[in-house]
């Protein structure tokens, strides 16, 4: 698990300490077999978490490609986001490529058009932790969250 701290919601208030609880690599890649299975926002899904599992981004970053930023990465071979650059794996490649030839006149990626930023980013959300309550064995350690997600990766990021 990870910890956070969440800076005080008021005056004489204790900062409140949040852990995360980390995913193991055969529940990313179930939660990934979870959405290939769904036909809602498929293929929107299936970038968001490889987006935060293999480049680290944060959901709020991940919201943010547009088909420029897309293009750069294929190109590039990198994702330039937020004033940093993370590099693009094939994966990444391939789930960017397949988004970009939706054409629906969407301003972002993951955001059908049509459909709120803060709608589609809750329900991937929600989706989350709807399929982890299916995956996991063991409720003991927590549930699988899209925070648990980016933990995982930060983790992951310290081992190299």
């Amino acid at each position: 698990m990870i910890e956070t701290i969440v800076p005080n919601q008021g005056i004489g208030q204790e900062p409140q300490v949040q852990f995360h609880r980390l995913w193991t690599l055969e529940e990313f890649r179930r939660m990934r077999d979870a959405f290939v299975a769904d036909n809602l926002w498929r293929e929107e899904r299936i970038l968001f978490l490889d987006l935060i599992y293999y480049a680290g981004l944060q959901p709020d970053e991940a919201f943010r490609i547009d088909r420029v930023i897309a293009d750069d990465a294929l190109n590039v071979g990198r994702l330039q986001i937020s004033g940093w650059s993370v590099p693009a794996n094939d994966r990444i490649k391939n789930q960017l490529e397949k988004l970009i030839n939706i054409d629906d006149g969407r301003t972002y990626l993951l955001v059908p058009r049509g459909q709120p930023v803060e709608f589609v980013k809750r329900s991937f959300q929600i989706s989350v932790e709807h399929h982890g309550h299916r995956i996991i064995q063991d409720f003991s350690a927590g549930i699988l969250t899209v925070d648990g997600l980016c933990a995982t990766y930060a983790n992951n990021s310290r081992r190299f």
